[in-house]
């Protein structure tokens, strides 16, 4: 974190006019200039900052401006940033500069770099395309970066750079691998011994790349080993790609371009049903992108290398390519052998066409007819993807699916919908269905039936607008999860703990005869691998004390408290000690500062 000179220096080398330089200030000394809340779509994270002195910031979204933090926190560029800086006075105007009206806008974080001084804030896509729709303050640029007008120029006369950004920006990966790796980059860390640090260095050179779990079950390392050899800057992994809590499949390489090579070149699970495999695009396939050619060098779960006329190399994620084919500028595709086909993917097949995919694929070895006539259409097909997407059918495409009903009558019914039934009045369908009816005849359309109209409602009718949000609660069907993108119960031990109290199914009498009731049991859970850390039994009720004494247990078994808990002490214990007051955490000093899971298959262990 950087002292006031340090900052006012660095406005004066980035010439910042006063006013940009008065919010600055402001934003350091008083933020945040409001109190964060919690609603029933956002939940109020306390997060702990080592780079910001060591305190704790208050953030209003755990998937979005907490993810953000995290990577700020772990950006070396990054000097400082402070959430809810300031308040700004937006004007509202029209594409014609008429004003229409004025809005408080508070930003997300103030950040400060050695270049530059950025405001940003952090919206989800779907708020964003929300917004984009009802007016002309949000837009999208063709380089797919968002932009609110009245905060552009509010903030372009302070010198200040105002960035929108959307949650889909975020690299989840990496968030979920830094807060993996915060124990390790903690000052309390133990630090890599040296005899420990040179085998494991010679190991990675001299393989390039070794399986997480060869090291530990061939080579004798621990997982907290590796990971704080990691930290330390020996061995590497991509931390935008792999997960370091799937320790079954994580490898590290001797360096960073090695690792950047191998997810360009190497195949690591091939077969994986799940993601968009394309067919027949095989070493040597020839296609088109606009009005280039390329040629593929190789292919691999995540994406493909291609290489064009000229003999450069380029790398298309299999997300880009489905883009790419979806928008129609991948127009065709030409195997070695010269036949040339549309692209498909095993995505696109439907549940019942992958069935009996499987079954001719499984019927490959028969001797019949149906069998060699299989056998031929995977003539050449090295991938389990290729060789599905070669037997599936298309019986699903069979028959005239064009829609029968015209545009116009189409419109007029979707006219109706919004303006009749997707209000708070409720009308019934088939009152709305009599209005469009009327409404074809007068303009010699033909309309659609009541029924098929019933069918069209189910797509563009509104039980949100309708009869509000808690009814749309109701119906909409129940998540398995909460956010698979960032998983609520951690991505390691002792980083989310679990406290619930239960009235024990038991009578208990003294020894005098004296009638003593039920005892609570208070448990407190590891959220991440479901086991109980610590337990107290009382007769006390649920109380702010009882849960202080299951987490005295906790410290008592385990060596050390939840992540969480014990940052907030850490935080206190330096706190104090400025003031000249002795706290120590000797409970907290324990052999175990560090415990991480490894896990092959489906069994796991703690090192």
């Amino acid at each position: 974190m950087l002292d006031d000179q340090a900052v006012e220096r660095l406005m004066a080398d980035l010439e910042l006019p006063d006013r940009g330089r008065e919010l600055v200030r402001h934003a350091r000394s008083k933020s945040p200039v409001r109190q964060v809340r919690s609603t029933l779509s956002n939940s109020v994270i306390s997060q702990y900052s080592q780079k910001m002195g060591g305190r704790h910031l208050e953030l209003e979204s755990r998937t979005v401006e907490s993810a953000a933090a995290t990577i700020y926190e772990t950006d070396a560029a990054c000097l400082e940033y402070w959430p809810q800086p300031f308040q700004a006075e937006l004007i509202l105007c029209d594409t014609d500069g008429r004003r229409i009206g004025r809005t408080r806008h508070i930003p997300d974080f103030m950040i400060i770099t050695k270049t530059r001084i950025l405001v940003v804030e952090w919206r989800e896509e779907s708020r964003l395309i929300k917004y984009s729709l009802k007016g002309k303050q949000y837009s999208k640029d063709e380089n797919g970066r968002w932009h609110y007008r009245a905060a552009e120029e509010y903030f372009g006369g302070t010198g200040l750079t105002y960035e929108l950004h959307s949650a889909n920006e975020l690299s989840r990966n990496y968030v979920l691998n830094a807060r993996f790796l915060e124990e390790y980059r903690s000052d309390r860390a133990p630090k890599l011994d040296l005899a420990v640090s040179r085998t494991l260095s010679e190991l990675l050179i001299a393989h390039g790349a070794i399986p997480f779990v060869e090291l530990i079950q061939k080579h004798g390392f621990t997982a907290d080993q590796i990971f704080l050899g990691l930290t330390s800057g020996i061995g590497a992994v991509d931390l935008n790609a792999d997960r370091l809590d799937a320790t079954a499949d994580l490898i590290i390489f001797r360096d960073a371009s090695l690792c950047r090579v191998h997810h360009i070149i190497h195949a690591r699970g091939e077969e994986s049903l799940p993601l968009p495999s394309v067919a027949k695009l095989t070493q040597g396939t020839s296609l088109n992108i606009g009005s280039q050619a390329y040629t593929v060098i190789s292919t691999c779960e995540n994406g493909i290398t291609l290489q064009d006329s000229r003999g450069e190399l380029s790398f298309l994620s299999m997300e880009h390519v489905d883009a790419l084919h979806q928008s129609q500028d991948i127009t065709s595709i030409v195997n070695p052998k010269g036949e040339q086909s549309q692209i498909r993917y095993v995505s696109q097949l439907s549940q019942e066409q992958l069935e009996r995919a499987l079954a001719r694929y499984h019927a490959l070895g028969g001797s019949g007819r149906s069998a060699r006539r299989w056998r031929k259409r995977v003539a050449g097909l090295s991938t389990l993807a290729e060789k599905l997407i070669a037997l599936s059918d298309r019986i699903d495409e069979r028959g005239n699916r064009t829609c029968r009903i015209s545009s116009l009558s189409l419109e007029a019914a979707d006219r109706c919908v919004q303006r009749l039934y997707n209000t708070k009045e409720g009308r019934t369908a088939f009152a709305v269905w009599e209005v469009y009816e009327n409404e074809c005849l007068q303009q010699n359309i033909d309309a659609m039936s009541y029924a098929t109209f019933c069918n069209r409602l189910k797509d563009t009718g509104s039980i949100e607008i309708r009869e509000g949000k808690r009814k749309a609660y109701q119906v909409n069907p129940i998540p398995l999860v909460f956010d698979y993108r960032f998983p609520v119960d951690g991505v390691r031990p002792h980083e989310v703990c679990y406290i619930d109290h239960t009235i024990w199914s038991i009578a208990t009498i003294s020894p005098g005869g004296l009638d003593l009731g039920k005892p609570t049991l208070t448990l407190a859970t590891d959220g991440h691998v479901t086991k109980m850390r610590a337990f107290y039994l009382s007769y006390d009720p649920p109380s702010a004390a009882v849960v202080l004494m299951v987490l005295r247990d906790y410290c008592r078994r385990n060596g050390r408290l939840p992540t969480p808990l014990a940052k907030r002490l850490y935080w206190l214990e330096g706190t104090m000690s400025h003031m000249g007051t002795v706290f120590t955490l000797q409970s907290l000093t324990a052999e175990k500062p560090l415990s991480a899971p490894v896990r092959t298959g489906k069994h796991q262990s703690i090192s």
